[in-house]
Parts: C-alpha cells; structure tokens; sequence
C-alpha cells in the first residue's frame, strides 16, 4: 500500500522527463522553443571553443604572443564585413580562418532561394531587407 501512496505522491518536477508541450503552455513562440538546445549540440560547441582556446594557446607557444593576437584581429574584422540585404553573404575569409571551409553544412544546401522551384528569382525584391533595417518601409 505505501508503494501505491508514492505513486500518487511522485513530483515529477524532479526528475529530467520530456516536456509536454501540449499541457505546459501550447502557445509557445518558435524562439523559446529553439533556445531549449540538446546535450550533445551544447558539448560540441564547448568542444570547439576549447580546440580553439588550446590552438591559440599552442600558437602562442611556438610562434609568440603576436600570432594568436593578430588571428583573433582578423577574425574580429572577417565578422564585421557586411553584404547589404538580397545580396548572398559569403564570408569566405571567416570560413577559412575557422577551418569551417572543409565541412560541409546542410545550410549551405538547404532553402536556397535560387535553387527553389517554387521561388521566380525575379520576385525577391533585393531592396525590401535594406529598408526594413534602415525603417524606410512605408507599410
């Protein structure tokens, strides 16, 4: 019987169960759900940025102080370039000082509006994006 009492009496807020979205809240925004990230997604991103640390680290050793420094510079000035809207941002600099340029992502592949069937090329109005960032639309 006392096993029966705490079945009933489990508070499952303790222990890590699957949300049911459904019953918590059902309205939830697209963002609050895309923040919640999985285990592995969250090892791997402080995997790279520890192989990162430790590679600037090394780099320092070997060749000084000025190497890491002058790496991390032109990362800072790779990630301020800025293509105006409509126009495909390529940031092939970035992409070569992370060494991303050797992989392959899906994003690289997927939802290219110019690879869409659906999509007439000439229907994307390369201005739209600039005005919204400038808050020139008049809508």
């Amino acid at each position: 019987m006392r096993d029966l009492e705490d079945f009933y009496d489990l508070d499952l807020t303790k222990h890590s169960l699957p949300r049911d979205r459904l019953r918590k809240d059902p309205y939830e925004t697209l963002e609050s759900v895309s923040r919640e990230r999985h285990p592995v997604e969250v090892l791997q991103q402080q995997d790279a940025v520890r192989a990162s640390e430790d590679r600037l680290h090394w780099l320092a050793q070997v060749y000084g102080t000025h190497l890491p420094l002058r790496l991390l510079l032109e990362e800072q000035i790779m990630r301020k370039i800025y293509r105006p809207g409509g126009f495909s941002a390529s940031s092939l600099g970035l992409e070569v000082l992370s060494g991303s340029i050797e992989t392959l992502e899906p994003s690289e592949y997927l939802n290219q509006p110019e690879l869409s069937e659906f999509l007439d090329a000439r229907a994307y109005d390369v201005h739209a994006p600039m005005e919204r960032r400038y808050g020139l639309n008049l809508d």
